[in-house]
């Protein structure tokens, strides 16, 4: 009895850790980010999604190191529009005027910009 118990204790604390290591998540979050691959290497349509996760949930460091790799990707194609927003939308988040701006108050109006300023 004891010993298909510490089986299963040992069988699930296993699959458990394979679960772990195969999110992509814990390649950013954790001790393990040294693993992380460098974004310039992906192709262009993989820079573009990493961007995309960046937007949404990364650091402004992040969002401004996304914004150089969709700024070459703009380089080689100036007309694409959804290039283009995905770039604005990392400068903002970027800069940090996205946290800014739905931090403030619009009762209060110009007095909360310039004390949050």
């Amino acid at each position: 009895m004891k010993r298909t118990s510490l089986f299963r204790l040992v069988s699930l604390i296993v699959v458990l850790t394979l679960a772990a290591v195969s999110c992509q998540r814990i390649f950013t979050y954790s001790p393990l980010s040294f693993l992380q691959r460098d974004p310039s290497s992906l192709s262009a349509q993989q820079q573009v999604n990493y961007a995309e996760d960046i937007l949404a949930s990364g650091t402004a460091e992040d969002m401004a190191a996304a914004y150089a790799l969709i700024q070459a990707l703009l380089a080689a194609d100036p007309g694409n529009a959804d290039l283009q927003l995905l770039a604005a939308q990392l400068a903002i988040g970027g800069s940090g005027l996205g946290s800014l701006m739905t931090s403030l108050d619009p009762a209060s109006g110009v007095d909360a910009l310039n004390a949050s300023l």
